[in-house]
């Protein structure tokens, strides 16, 4: 059962992020809310190895709340491990078929995937079975030929899972209106709005000169290409802002009707550095093909990073967004600190 506190389990509520804890004789696994990248950490550990062979999956918090969740609270898992025991038992198989599977998902490095699936058990009412293998969508190393399967298995009884469930309904609630607000119609129509208007309005290009070098051209299409986006313009009134984006603040307050502001291109009087940055939220769609997300330098400054539409079109720019999707992992940009309303940014030139 969760929450023991014996010697055993001296790590048991670690922090407060925690939802639930399931130990076994050999190996345990945790689960904890990190809403603020939209997702539920499942953290499956083999305690005579513990460094060796561990497995964080993280799974959406939609999928959680409206498929796990769901099926927990109406019994149809329940429902399903008996149908499955049964079954198995007539076929005179050993083990039951799982029941439940998480969707697959890829480590930062995305050189490994992770998956996770509950079945009914022996000894138990159910068996949550973590799996890490490498990923062969990508060109192994000599190293990803070595790495063998991870394999990970906790019993768990219903009572954890109704547990689980339980707490997981006083936290739905806060997200709830997080996503409520984000998928508002007046929210939603708000930022179309801004976005067409303000695109209309967008100064042209001034002709090149004949005697402009080849280099002078290029640093031309540069600047206009990181022209802030037209649907980040900082309104007079407070403004609902997507998941990921001050998850929880004051300044998710719902959007009131503004008549959309021009923004004017000051980046293009700063000159282009590199950061190194660790990330704090997920890539987010922008108007017009942009892409955004929030970062934090390594001396405690947190600046908007927006990707121009050209630079998201880049085929490297796949693999880039899925190193951005885990909070804590360390990206470089190259680009220019400007001003988008009253917020400073960094207008991205390039990335690594």
């Amino acid at each position: 059962m969760s929450n023991n506190t014996n010697a055993n389990n001296k790590t048991t509520n670690d922090t407060p992020d925690m939802l639930l804890d399931v130990f076994g004789s050999k190996t345990f696994f945790k689960v904890y809310q990190a809403l603020g990248i939209g997702k539920i950490k499942f953290s499956f550990v083999d305690k005579e190895n513990p460094k060796e062979n561990s497995i964080d999956y993280y799974l959406d918090a939609d999928v959680f709340s409206c498929d796990l969740i769901e099926q927990i609270n109406n019994g149809e898992l329940r429902q399903k491990g008996n149908a499955e025991r049964k079954r198995a038992k007539e076929a005179k198989d050993k083990y039951c078929k799982s029941i439940w599977n998480s969707p697959p998902g890829a480590s930062s490095d995305q050189k490994k995937l992770r998956q996770f699936e509950i079945q009914p058990g022996n000894s138990t009412e159910f068996v949550f079975r973590a799996t890490e293998t490498p990923n062969t969508q990508q060109e192994p190393t000599e190293n990803d030929q070595q790495a063998q399967k991870k394999n990970i298995i906790v019993g768990c009884d219903y009572r954890s899972l109704r547990l689980l469930a339980e707490r997981w309904k006083y936290l739905k609630s806060d997200y709830d209106e997080l996503m409520r607000r984000k998928y508002s119609l007046q929210n939603m129509q708000s930022a179309y709005r801004r976005g067409n208007e303000a695109s209309a309005s967008m100064p042209t290009t001034a002709p090149v000169q004949a005697e402009q070098t080849k280099t002078q051209v290029q640093q031309n299409a540069s600047a206009v290409t990181q022209t802030p986006p037209a649907s980040a313009v900082t309104p007079t009134t407070p403004q609902a802002k997507p998941i990921g984006f001050g998850m929880g603040t004051a300044s998710q307050a719902p959007a009131q009707e503004t008549e959309p502001t021009t923004p004017t291109p000051q980046e293009n009087n700063q000159q282009t550095q590199e950061f190194r940055m660790k990330i704090t939220t997920p890539i987010a769609d922008m108007a017009n093909g942009k892409k955004a997300l929030k970062a934090v330098t390594f001396d405690n400054i947190e600046y908007p990073l927006i990707f121009s539409a050209e630079l998201v079109k880049r085929g490297e720019f796949s693999e880039f967004e899925k190193r951005c999707g885990r909070a804590g992992n360390v990206i470089k940009v190259r680009g220019a600190v400007g001003k988008n309303g009253d917020t400073d940014v960094i207008f991205v030139a390039s990335f690594q």
